[in-house]
């Protein structure tokens, strides 16, 4: 198949967006989930106004990608269904709008602790 992408996750982050990378990964794709770090940048572009969001999908595609899920490319599934017409959809969902909430605190809570200051002075000291 040419270049480009052919299946685009349009589920929100924390509906289970890493296990359809995974799922699409056996079947031969190669997913896009979470932003690479290499493309932050175009990213940022497209976020602050001064780049678009085609040229941070664009950087994916021509890094190999050619499967997306997990923000920012669900944010960016209209774009990507106008610029790849023939991709596959899949939308994923949680079972309620609760147990999503409940999800992302969980994540929140992980990068807070994650952030924390962290020392093994105090039990090991010069």
């Amino acid at each position: 198949p040419p270049p480009g992408i052919r299946v685009i996750g349009a589920g929100l982050g924390r509906t289970g967006t890493k296990s359809l990378q995974a799922a699409l990964d056996v079947l031969g794709y190669r997913t896009y989930h979470f932003p690479h770090p290499g493309h932050a940048a175009a990213w940022a572009a497209a976020a602050s106004g001064t780049g678009t969001v085609e040229t941070a999908i664009a950087a994916a595609v021509d890094n190999g990608y050619d499967a997306t899920c997990d923000q920012p490319m669900a944010d960016a599934y209209a774009e990507q269904m106008a610029m790849y017409p023939e991709a596959r959809v899949v939308l994923t969902v949680r079972d309620s709008p609760e147990k999503w909430s409940a999800s992302w605190r969980v994540l929140a809570e992980f990068i807070r602790v994650q952030e924390r200051p962290f020392s093994l002075w105090p039990l090991y000291p010069s």
